[in-house]
C-alpha cells in the first residue's frame, strides 16, 4: 500500500473526528512517510511499520474521545468513548458497556423516583381540589416529607453522576490501554 492509499484509509477511520484534529493526525503520518523516504524506505515498508491504518484510526479516535471526556465529563462523551472502545474490541467494549448501561438504568430509575416524590405536594393539591381526602393534615405533611425526600434524592443523584463519570472515564481508558497492549489485566 502506498502513502496515498494509507492516508485515505486512515482518514476514513478518522472521519468522526473534527476536521482540525483529523488534519493534524494526517499531517503527522505524512511526516512519517517523508522521514521514512529520507531513510531510503519504500511506502510499503513505511506502511507496514506503521501498522493497519484502520486499527490506528480507531485507536486515535478512542484517544481523542477520552481526551474530550476528560475535558467535558458528560454522559454523552462517555457514551462516545464507549462506542469507540467497542470499535477497538468487541469483548472489551462489552465489559465496559454492561456496567455503563447498568449505571444509566439505575440513574433513570432513581431520577424518575426522585421526580415522582418531589411532585407529591402537587398530587395532594390535585386530590384536595378534585377528590376526597379524609385526613387532610397528615396527608399534607406526608406529601411535604415525600417531596423533601425526592429533592434530596435528586441532589444525591446529581452528586453521584458528577463523582461517577470520572471513574467511568478512567475505567474506559484502562480498557483501551489493555486493548492496545499497553497494560495487561
Amino acid at each position: 500500500m502506498d502513502k496515498q492509499q494509507y492516508l485515505v484509509k486512515l482518514e476514513q477511520s478518522l472521519k468522526k473526528m473534527p476536521g482540525t484534529e483529523r488534519s493534524d493526525m494526517l499531517y503527522d503520518f505524512e511526516e512519517h512517510f517523508s522521514l521514512g523516504r529520507e531513510e531510503g524506505k519504500t511506502d510499503m515498508q513505511i506502511a507496514e511499520e506503521l501498522g493497519d491504518p484502520h486499527k490506528i484510526g480507531k485507536e486515535l479516535l478512542a484517544d481523542y474521545r477520552i481526551g474530550q471526556a476528560k475535558k467535558d465529563q458528560s454522559l454523552s462523551n462517555i457514551a462516545r468513548v464507549l462506542l469507540s472502545l467497542i470499535g477497538l474490541s468487541l469483548f472489551n467494549g462489552l465489559l465496559v458497556a454492561v456496567p455503563f448501561l447498568t449505571f444509566l438504568v439505575v440513574l433513570a430509575a432513581v431520577g424518575i423516583s426522585s421526580i415522582a416524590l418531589a411532585v407529591s405536594p402537587f398530587i395532594f393539591l390535585f386530590n384536595l381540589w378534585f377528590g376526597e381526602i379524609y385526613y387532610i393534615w397528615p396527608t399534607f405533611f406526608l406529601s411535604i416529607c415525600l417531596s423533601a425526600i425526592g429533592i434530596l434524592i435528586g441532589i444525591g443523584l446529581i452528586i453521584a453522576v458528577k463523582k461517577g463519570v470520572p471513574y467511568f472515564t478512567r475505567y474506559i481508558q484502562f480498557n483501551i490501554s489493555v486493548v492496545k497492549g499497553e497494560k495487561s489485566i
